[in-house]
């Protein structure tokens, strides 16, 4: 999520608000906008982000000042934004983007060795915020976005809520819920969340290994395994639409092809199967020494298992790998996946043929892959 600071000027709670370049927009509706302003404009009353360092005009406008500029021109009209009273401004939804995540809580009920992000000691719920911002945003078509957290299960009620908003306003919209599962181990949360999802939302739900020793140890919950594979099944007498996720870490590396075969003999009806490399930063740095282990050293054991599943007419991708650390013959399995404001590039890349097809890598990663070199 974009991110920067500003000086905070009558704002005595968290707000979030559709950005508008246009006045007449913002008196109409000056209680769900917030006014981009120069730092010689004059937005008068009103709600207004501004790179001037104090607010100008009749100084009624309530607002973010000092912002900048250089974060204030890469906002668009429509854009979603969270201002909070200690002059944080958040980018919530990028409406130029196809990389929208929707964050419904920060805690999560698992502790996954390889995750990106770092839980607090005081997990924060999103839910209020999040419908809030679907109920501002303004598309002409539906949209493509994902509901992550945390784990989003974890604030059942809220998570409901946003699924039946998504499904009255955006009833053709591409959802992705990143879930790890587990709670829909119980048949009646299976049921009201399926009932409440839009048809066409896909559940990426991550499986690391096919035992559930390994899996456990992965997600750092013992009986994970059970409970994942469980819910998935749940989910699967709704016809609901099952993504695998399996994000690579040396504790699995040399399992996927016994993991491809557990997933087309017990998860066929999976849509998609995709395996990931890891985004080093969270618990991941943390651990790095423990679970990194370079492309080079799994290449040959992924390449097995995306074939296993391709064979068997089994939908699968490769995530977040730059196309040079594959061998030629499976670079078309490899997808831009990640999200447009954490990929980037090694300056070699600069010289690739590839580069406008590639995914690249993390930016976020405190570890890049070695290897890499232009086509």
């Amino acid at each position: 999520m974009k991110e920067t600071k500003g000086i905070p000027r009558g704002i005595d709670a968290p707000q979030v608000r559709r950005v508008t370049l246009s006045l007449k927009s913002h008196r109409k509706e000056r209680d769900d906008t917030a006014l981009l302003c120069s730092a010689d404009s004059r937005p008068g009353e009103g709600f207004c982000i501004s790179s001037s360092p104090e607010s100008s005009g009749d100084g009624k406008a309530q607002g973010l000042y000092g912002v900048p500029v250089e974060f204030l021109s890469s906002l668009k009209e429509g854009d979603i934004v969270r201002i909070t009273p200690d002059g944080r401004l958040s980018l919530l939804w990028e409406i130029a983007s196809r990389h929208n995540p929707v964050f419904m809580t920060d805690f999560c009920n698992s502790r996954c060795i390889m995750c990106p992000q770092t839980q607090g000691d005081s997990p924060r719920h999103h839910d209020e915020e999040t419908k809030r911002m679907l109920q501002l945003l303004r598309v002409k078509e539906p949209p493509a976005f994902g509901i992550t957290g945390g784990e989003p299960t974890l604030v059942l009620d809220g998570l409901i809520d946003v699924l039946e908003i998504c499904g009255s306003r955006f009833p053709g919209a591409a959802i992705q819920m990143l879930t790890n599962g587990r709670r829909f181990a119980d048949f009646d949360v299976a049921t009201k969340v399926a009932e409440a999802a839009p048809g066409g939302v896909l559940f990426c739900i991550p499986l690391f290994a096919d035992n559930d020793i390994q899996h456990d140890i992965i997600t750092g919950a013992k009986g994970s395994f059970r409970e994942t594979i469980r819910g998935i099944h749940n989910l699967v007498r709704y016809s609901r639409l099952i993504e695998i996720r399996v994000v690579i870490v040396r504790q699995n590396a040399a399992r996927l092809l016994d993991l491809a075969h557990f997933i087309f003999w017990n998860l066929p009806f999976a849509v998609h199967v995709t395996f990931m490399a890891m985004e080093t930063s969270g618990a991941a740095c943390k651990n790095l020494d423990s679970v990194w282990v370079e492309p080079a050293e799994y290449r040959e054991e992924l390449e097995k298992a995306v074939l296993f599943l391709h064979r068997r007419a089994m939908n699968v991708s490769i995530y977040n790998l730059p196309q040079c650390l594959l061998s030629e013959r499976f670079r078309p399995f490899a997808r831009d996946s990640i999200s447009d404001w954490k990929k980037t590039f090694a300056p070699e890349c600069g010289q690739c043929s590839k580069r406008e097809c590639c995914g690249g890598f993390f930016a976020t990663s405190v570890r890049k892959p070695s290897g890499i070199h232009p086509l």
